[in-house]
This record gives structure tokens, C-alpha cells and sequence, in this order.
């Protein structure tokens, strides 16, 4: 995360990842299931269609079966704690489950891995409206996010078009609300020619991340705002700014929401599977206090606030 001298903008400080990352890594309170896992039903009632089989390079079939699966739903809309989580999930989490792991962010700017931000993003407004910037660990360009806006997180083996393969799920669960979209390129979804979300990978050894964002109601007043894309690179595309080519899927369907969006995913997650699970919600304040009763570590609350 890269410091941002003589500015207050709120950021995730180095001290502050380690602590979530270590209280999220204490064996007692990891992915368990200890925080009243409910189970989620999709709400909706067209039914996606059969999962497309996708062969490995290898000749395995990537949609094997029985397959174990996990699905987690973080209530805290902190961007740090998420991406903490997510890249713990990433670096320990059990390769013999396929896991799904949603979540959303209060007003941040999200830069990628190689990214500088004075560069990418108008920093002194994010500093006056109080926005996040974080970085995350893949590469890729400079995302507003906010409560309008869901992301999804895909964990696998490295093994086949885990992309393809994973973005036909999203294609299948906005299908589920009569949304036809379909993929361009390497990393974005279109429906009508406008984009609705953006996706970036990370692989290390057998690991693999697909994450993205689904615009659900984004403030796209804010993309403006905050973001300073490369004025040449939206000549090239034939585009005049950010907003130009982006929609929001509550234009197309007012039901969707972050709630309902997401049980559609988890609904096709598990059907392309043939596997079922609780959902294990993840509430930040919950792991602290677990992380208190068992290092009784009372001067941790005042760093992480």
C-alpha cells in the first residue's frame, strides 16, 4: 500500500493488513464456520441454464464432480478488512474447495498492484470526501467502488480456463434476471455495449483469483470525480470519459440489489458444482472479539479502529 505523504486520505496502513490478515489467521477463528452460517436461497425464478462443460488442458474436466464447495458473504463494508480477507483466502485457504466470496465497499478507490496513485486518481477530493484508496494484489487499472457495486471473488485450482469458466457463472446469474450479457476481451462484461464489470486475475503455483465488480447502482458521478483515466487510452476506444461507457444494472432491472444479485450467484455457484453448503457470513466485529477472548490482547482494538 503506498504511502501518501502530507495527505490524511484514509488508506490501509501496513500496521493495520497485518492485523487483520493475523486475527483472520488465528486457527480458532478461520473459515470454520463459527459465526452462524445461514443458508441463502435464490430469489429468483428463471432458472440459469445447464453449467457448459469446460476440458482442462490436461484432459480433467474443470467442472468436477463431486466438487467441495464454500461460500462466504462479509457483512462489513470495510474495503481493508475485505481485501485482507481475500488475500488470505487466496494465500491459505484449503485448494479442495472451490470458494465464492462476495462483498462490498464503502466509497473507495481500488488501484492496481502496479499502479501510482497520484497518477491514477484526483487524490486531494478523495481526501476532502473522505474516500478510501487501497491497492490490491492483482494488476489491472483504478476502480471506484461503493455500496452500489458487488464483488465477487473466485478461489480455485489453477487448472483449465478457470476464466472462462467462472465468468460463465456471473453470465448465468445475470441471465437468472433477464439481463443478456456476454464477456469482451480479457477482463470486462457488456450488456448493450456498456460495461457493467471489470475483472482481474492473480495465479501463484496451483492458486488460482478471478475477482471483478458487478456496477449494480454505482454513483457514476463519482467515476469523475475521483478517477483520472488516461485520456488517451479512451480516444483509442473512441469514448469521451469513464461514464460514457459504463452502466448500471439497476437501469435494466430494478431488482437487482446487492442482496439479490448475490443469491443468484451463489444459487448458479452451487448448481454448476452439484454441490451444496451453508453460506458462512463473515461480521468483522464478531472476529475481533474472538481475537480478544483468545490472545486477551486489549491495546489491538485501538490500532484497528
Amino acid at each position: 500500500f503506498v504511502p501518501c505523504p502530507k495527505k490524511k486520505v484514509q488508506m490501509c496502513s501496513v500496521l493495520k493488513i497485518r492485523q487483520v490478515h493475523h486475527i483472520i489467521s488465528t486457527p480458532r477463528i478461520c473459515l470454520i464456520g463459527r459465526y452462524n452460517p445461514v443458508r441463502y436461497y435464490s430469489t429468483t425464478t428463471t432458472s440459469s441454464p445447464p453449467p457448459t462443460p469446460h476440458v482442462c488442458c490436461n484432459g480433467n474436466d474443470l467442472n468436477a464432480f463431486p466438487s467441495k464447495i464454500k461460500v462466504i458473504k462479509s457483512t462489513t463494508n470495510d474495503p481493508l478488512f475485505n481485501l485482507a480477507t481475500e488475500d488470505w483466502l487466496f494465500r491459505e485457504g484449503d485448494l479442495s474447495y472451490k470458494t465464492l466470496f462476495l462483498w462490498r465497499n464503502q466509497p473507495t478507490v481500488v488501484i492496481g498492484k502496479h499502479q501510482n496513485p497520484f497518477t491514477e486518481c484526483h487524490m486531494m477530493k478523495m481526501e476532502e470526501d473522505r474516500v478510501v484508496l487501497a491497492r490490491r494484489n492483482t494488476g489491472g487499472g483504478a476502480v471506484y467502488q461503493d455500496l452500489g457495486n458487488t464483488n465477487f471473488t473466485f478461489l480455485t485450482p489453477n487448472t483449465g480456463d478457470f476464466k472462462k469458466f467462472n465468468t460463465n457463472i456471473i453470465l448465468r446469474a445475470l441471465d437468472s434476471f433477464g439481463i443478456s450479457a456476454v464477456a469482451s476481451g480479457r477482463n470486462d462484461i457488456l450488456v448493450d455495449g456498456l460495461k457493467i464489470s471489470g475483472a482481474a486475475y492473480k495465479i501463484q503455483g496451483e492458486r488460482a483469483l478471478h475477482h471483478g465488480t458487478l456496477m449494480m447502482d454505482v454513483d457514476l458521478s463519482a467515476l469523475a470525480k475521483y478517477l483520472n483515466p488516461n485520456k488517451a487510452k479512451l480516444q483509442s476506444k473512441g469514448i469521451k470519459s469513464v461514464i460514457s461507457r459504463v452502466k448500471n444494472l439497476k437501469e435494466i432491472d430494478p431488482r437487482v440489489d446487492h442482496d439479490s444479485l448475490s443469491d443468484a450467484i451463489i444459487a448458479d455457484f452451487k448448481k454448476t458444482y452439484r454441490a451444496d453448503c451453508e453460506v458462512e457470513i463473515f461480521i468483522f466485529e464478531q472476529i475481533i472479539y474472538e481475537y480478544y477472548d483468545l490472545h486477551e490482547n486489549k491495546d489491538i482494538s485501538e490500532s484497528i479502529k
